[in-house]
């Protein structure tokens, strides 16, 4: 009787191991945290909610008691890292103006950004690098995020071409447009090739190319 009692209980599927309470946001946080690493590794075809539960270690009501659905789960997760890369991008950009020079502006801020990049590259992939997979409204809401950070370069450039004057017929938005396609590149490359491309080597090459504007 001992010998059929332990058959069956070797043979009896293992329960998962019971995920213990955490705070709301905390879970949020950590589930949000999987799907990002499970984006990056497998794009967003691997981050089902299945997958994501099993990332965490949680079962998969856990998941759906956190978010209600799949898109609303990306969506939170695209929202907390665009607010980042809004955050990393005004910490990078000097608030007073009139202690700065445009050439020291763009250095200091293309070595700042790009560093930021470097230290959270699943994140910025999500942002930089979007797999032919995303969804719709990902890439809607990444191309708002654009805009508003092209609004600035705009900006940007117009005081830099009141205080360093020379070239008045340069337009401002089509410059920006340009400058964002090219930081959007180079952060690229410090992604896809960290050891060719460095901050410090954009950083410099940006100083010797307003030097030779100049």
């Amino acid at each position: 009787m001992w010998l059929s009692s332990w058959a069956a209980m070797s043979t009896a599927p293992k329960r998962r191991p019971y995920a213990p309470r955490v705070p709301p946001e905390q879970r949020r946080e950590q589930l949000l945290d999987a799907a990002l690493m499970l984006i990056g590794e497998h794009g967003y075809r691997g981050a089902s909610m299945e997958a994501i539960a099993r990332e965490a270690g949680v079962a998969k009501p856990v998941v759906y008691r956190t978010f209600t659905s799949r898109e609303a789960l990306l969506m939170a997760l695209l929202e907390r890292e665009r607010e980042r890369a809004f955050a990393t991008l005004e910490r990078a950009l000097p608030t007073d103006l009139a202690s700065t020079t445009p050439d020291a502006l763009l250095a200091d801020s293309a070595r700042a950004i790009l560093a930021a990049v470097q230290s959270r590259p699943e994140a910025w992939r999500l942002i930089l690098m979007p797999a032919g997979e995303t969804p719709a409204l990902v890439r809607e809401q990444v191309q708002q995020g654009r805009a508003v950070v092209r609004g600035q370069i705009t900006q940007l450039i117009r005081w830099g071409l009141e205080v360093r004057p020379g070239l008045p017929d340069i337009d401002p938005e089509l410059a920006a447009r340009l400058f964002m396609a090219a930081g959007e590149e180079a952060m690229r490359l410090v992604l896809t090739e960290p050891d060719a491309y460095t901050p410090e080597a954009f950083a410099a090459f940006a100083g010797k190319l307003l030097a030779a504007v100049g």
